[in-house]
């Protein structure tokens, strides 16, 4: 969670241009993550300051920024407090970022180049997985 000792992924923002970083920099702490799903879905923030902000960045620099602001902000988490359907769709939520890849090849991608955001992901696949089997009772 935001301000806690977990470590974030900060490599997907950091690679964003500096125009999109500075504003992704500002938006990660102040957006929750139902406006950044919002800013993914549908390109546009409706909080004042950021759609000003936002009106300021290339187009061609949104949908990449909104899947780095995403992607950052939900390493945030912690897997262990989540239950079947927020893994759930957090996982889908990674699959949209990645059309639709499995997350098996997600996490190979990024096992060298975003080493926090990998292992979370792991972490966050295992956790869902187990919640699957103590449903089905196994």
């Amino acid at each position: 969670m935001p301000g806690s000792s977990y470590s974030i992924e900060k490599n997907f923002i950091n690679a964003l241009p500096y125009r999109s970083r500075s504003f992704a920099t500002r938006a990660l702490y102040a957006l929750t993550l139902d406006e950044m799903l919002i800013f993914l879905k549908k390109g546009h923030i409706e909080r004042p300051p950021f759609q000003q902000a936002l009106a300021r960045l290339p187009i061609s620099d949104i949908d990449a920024t909104a899947k780095a602001l995403l992607l950052t902000k939900l390493t945030y988490l912690d897997q262990s407090l989540l239950n079947q359907d927020q893994c759930f769709i957090a996982l889908e939520t990674v699959r949209d970022c990645y059309e639709r890849q499995t997350i098996d090849n997600i996490i190979l991608q990024h096992k060298e180049s975003h080493s926090v955001f990998s292992q979370w992901l792991k972490r966050l696949q295992e956790t869902h997985i187990t919640h699957q089997r103590k449903f089905r009772g196994g």
